[in-house]
């Protein structure tokens, strides 16, 4: 039977301040050279624990992607499917099995897997949906994401699991939309449901009823409740020991000028709000590792075009990861994009050297080091 959690009612909650501290560690930057692959940008993507990182490099993305993965500096490129002139990877398990979709330009796309020893293979779309794009596999091989109609316009997105390597919709009463985020080694699967609704002033449909989710490993959903006061609340990780994290809105019992924070929900259900650093407004986390080590970001909404600063988090404290960084010689690097960090640690991004002369977004990893 689905049911669903009420958390303002059954769960203790703590709101975690982020006071200057000390970073434990810094970052020294592995720049990924993907330059055998003749695109301008690169971005990293997933990263495995043992140092097996998968990303994609592009012009213009979706179009010309060039997916790859790489151990040790090594470049692997990984061809799209049969049909499809691009493909862009998500998430590597320790096996290296790699998932993403391939593309055929425009609007179609289809999840597709890269076993670590064998040739592409496609999981498939929903029927009546254009594409798919799988967006994490855990080490048994269970693949999760979301399938379409529009792949650039994620209102209309569908949770979706990938059951012998066919679809399955993940759905709960009420929910007509969705994406599912991450999958734990247990089969629990994490992300975030919704309805569409028309707004009589744009005449557009948006996104309500924004929900978080999780399944047991029999495939039922729990639905999270937004917290006190709030409106919406999505869980974008889940850790190997079953913490979940992702994002909420602030609501009336939250500090004045905080919009959205990060959460994490412990096993035991207790949830810890992590505020943005003063002065931001917006904090976000996109995944933990089983450490407790966390990467994500925050947002000054009040400044024109607001953009993410990259972060990361330890011992429930946000840090700016540009300021954590240990530099290559003649070079200055910013992060522009982080996806993934695994159990040592390491940070799977993008980052841009802004003393090079024709700056442009590189994958990188970032090996964390003792800050002493």
């Amino acid at each position: 039977m689905l049911t669903k959690a009420t958390l303002r009612a059954c769960c203790a909650f703590a709101v975690i301040s982020t006071a200057i501290a000390q970073s434990p560690v810094l970052y020294e930057v592995q720049v990924i050279d993907a330059s055998s692959t003749q695109m301008p940008v690169s971005v990293g993507r997933g990263l495995n624990d043992g140092g097996a990182s998968a990303g994609r490099s592009f012009s213009n993305p979706a179009v010309d992607d060039i997916a790859w993965t790489q151990k040790h500096g090594q470049i692997v490129i990984l061809p799209p499917l049969a049909g499809y002139t691009s493909a862009a990877p998500s998430s590597i398990n320790n096996r290296g099995d790699t998932v993403g979709a391939s593309f055929a330009g425009g609007n179609a796309g289809e999840a597709t897997l890269w076993p670590h020893n064998g040739p592409a293979q496609s999981l498939g779309l929903l029927p009546g949906q254009n594409f798919s794009f799988a967006r994490a596999i855990n080490n048994a091989g269970e693949a999760v994401g979301y399938s379409g109609v529009n792949i650039f316009d994620g209102r209309f997105h569908i949770p979706t699991k990938w059951v012998s390597q066919a679809p399955v919709q993940i759905v709960h009463p009420g929910y007509t939309n969705g994406a599912a985020f991450d999958v734990a080694p247990n089969g629990t699967i994490v992300g975030g449901m919704w309805n569409l609704q028309l707004n009589p002033v744009s005449n557009e449909l948006q996104r309500v009823d924004i929900r978080g989710f999780f399944t047991d490993k029999h495939g039922q959903v729990t639905i999270l409740d937004p917290l006190p006061g709030g409106s919406f609340t999505e869980v974008g990780g889940i850790a190997r020991n079953g913490v979940m994290m992702g994002h909420a809105d602030s609501g009336a019992a939250f500090a004045q000028n905080v919009y959205e924070h990060a959460i994490i929900r412990q096993k035991n259900g207790n949830i810890l709000t992590i505020l943005p650093p003063v002065g931001y407004q917006v904090s976000f986390l996109i995944t933990v590792n089983e450490s407790g080590a966390g990467i994500g970001g925050f947002v000054d909404v009040t400044v024109p075009s607001p953009a993410a600063t990259f972060g990361v988090m330890h011992n429930l404290e946000f840090f700016d990861l540009d300021s954590l960084l240990v530099q290559p010689p003649n070079s200055h690097y910013i992060i522009v994009d982080s996806w993934d960090i695994n159990a040592s640690g390491a940070i799977s991004a993008a980052a841009v050297d802004v003393l090079s002369p024709a700056p442009a977004p590189v994958a990188v990893v970032l090996h964390p080091t003792p800050n002493t």
